[in-house]
């Protein structure tokens, strides 16, 4: 049996934009501010888009990915650092 799994983080999605618009208005900055500010603590200084892990997800799952066994495929721009 394989098991794989996508460990996705923070995606550009309607319930992200309501949680930093929640906490935008409760720290008294624009929504827009605030996402700037979460975007530039990501590495790769961009939000993630749901087709990104839509095509992760179809990729562990073709016929030719039959050697990727027990992983753990952390998608989140860099933002969990554990390398070194």
């Amino acid at each position: 049996m394989t098991i794989n799994n996508l460990l996705p983080g923070q995606f550009n999605t309607a319930r992200i934009e309501a949680l930093i618009e929640k906490r935008a208005k409760e720290n008294g900055i624009t929504s827009q501010e605030l996402g700037a500010k979460v975007e530039e603590e990501n590495p790769s200084k961009l939000p993630g888009e749901i087709g990104e892990l839509g095509v992760a997800c179809a990729w562990i799952c073709l016929t030719h990915s039959g050697y990727l066994v027990d992983q753990n495929i952390l998608i989140d721009g860099g933002r969990f650092n554990s390398t070194f």
